[in-house]
């Protein structure tokens, strides 16, 4: 069970749908976000913002080449290493600090984002 966690904006999620080679279709979205973690998880003792991802489905995916754009300015690829499981979530720490692992993001979000978008690799 996830514990309340308030949010101070709600941001507009884009998802990326295409077909996957004999696989069905990829089903990403931007499925929460936190701009203002207050009481929420704890990363290396601070609390970061952050972003999760749902993939809807059947199957793992990878994620590499993927990216996070936050009000068109600042771009985030996904690292090849990253993958996302088949009905999982992944949350991603919007803390700039790449250097901490391939989770972390390297932008900070707040309440004055108004827009996160998640793109494919080619750029849809």
């Amino acid at each position: 069970m996830r514990p309340e966690i308030p949010a101070i904006c709600v941001l507009l999620a884009a998802c990326t749908s295409e077909e996957g080679s004999n696989r069905g279709p990829i089903k990403l979205e931007i499925s929460e976000v936190l701009t203002d973690n207050e009481a929420g998880p704890i990363v290396r003792e601070e609390r970061f913002s952050w972003i999760e991802i749902s993939n809807g489905g059947k199957n793992a995916e990878p994620l590499g080449g993927y990216t996070l754009v936050a009000d068109s300015d600042d771009v985030w690829t996904f690292p090849d290493s990253v993958w996302i499981g088949a009905g999982s979530q992944l949350l991603l720490w919007c803390s700039t600090r790449t250097d901490w692992g391939d989770l972390h993001v390297s932008y900070a979000i707040d309440g004055d984002t108004r827009r996160i978008d998640l793109n494919g690799p080619a750029g849809t």
